[in-house]
Order: C-alpha cells, then structure tokens, then sequence
C-alpha cells in the first residue's frame, strides 16, 4: 500500500508540475498575441 501511495504522489506531484507549465506557457502566447495585436493598431 506504501509504495502505491508513494507512486499515486509522485504522479500528482508530475501532474502539477506538467499543469503549472502548460499555465505559464499559454499565459506567455496570450501575452504575445496581445503585444502583436496593439503593434498592429
């Protein structure tokens, strides 16, 4: 049961990471976008 839980923690603590990243990188596009969208204007 240990080890299960300890692999369950692991996958979560994968999970958020994978999460927190792919939150970083769209806020950075939709800061893009937006940047190019005023140069246009």
């Amino acid at each position: 049961m240990t080890y299960v839980s300890v692999i369950d923690v692991k996958i979560f603590s994968n999970y958020f990471f994978f999460l927190r990243f792919f939150y970083l990188l769209y806020s950075c596009t939709i800061r893009n976008e937006k940047k190019r969208g005023n140069s246009e204007l």
